[in-house]
């Protein structure tokens, strides 16, 4: 698509391909946003700086990806994959809150003691599914725009995610479930579930 046809575009609403994902778009961020203010909890130093951080870069980041959206116009291939990607985002986020709807967790870059890990529902695949939820919700601009723009995007909150992943499994290694959560590390990944055969022993931290 063309500079000057963007434009247009921007200028007379988004294209029906475009709306489409922008729609998909919204159930993945709206539940992202819900989570954020409704459901973990902010308790400590270190929840309410990530708060701020996160609610901070992701606005940034959601309004940039909604402005790049408006202004292209992707095809089918582009359409199904954004829409997918969103859709499995949304469907992910609520299967892990069903997961630990009895024990709310806390805030990204909680100092907080954890609890006992959690391992079942799409805990039992991957550590850190909420975050999975979130990089899917990213990546999606990617599939719908692909450019330096939604790349940075895409990178910059990976990098957020993957930190606080980290921050939060050396508070588990220290922590009274350290043995049990270095057994759940073994066989789970970080982001992604681990290929059959692929499990490592000694790993300290992720994946």
């Amino acid at each position: 698509m063309t500079g000057a046809s963007m434009a247009g575009a921007s200028m007379t609403g988004p294209t029906p391909s475009a709306a489409l994902v922008i729609g998909a778009s919204a159930l993945a961020y709206g539940s992202a946003i819900w989570g954020a203010r409704r459901f973990f909890r902010v308790e400590d130093r270190g929840a309410r700086s990530g708060q701020r951080l996160i609610t901070a870069l992701a606005g940034i980041a959601m309004l940039v990806a909604w402005w790049t959206l408006a202004g292209s116009d992707p095809g089918p291939a582009q359409t199904g994959a954004a829409s997918g990607l969103f859709l499995a985002s949304t469907a992910l986020f609520w299967m892990a809150v069903r997961s630990c709807r009895s024990r709310a967790l806390a805030f990204a870059f909680s100092s907080g003691p954890p609890g006992r890990p959690l391992t079942r529902g799409p805990f039992a695949w991957v550590r850190h599914p909420f975050y999975t939820s979130y990089l899917l919700g990213w990546l999606a601009p990617v599939a719908a725009c692909p450019g330096s723009t939604t790349l940075v995007v895409l990178v910059a909150m990976t990098a957020v995610y993957w930190l606080a992943a980290r921050r939060e499994e050396a508070i588990f290694d220290l922590g009274p479930w350290a043995d049990e959560y270095r057994a759940y590390r073994r066989r789970t990944g970080m982001f992604l579930p681990r290929l059959a055969g692929s499990t490592r022993t000694g790993t300290r931290n992720g994946a």
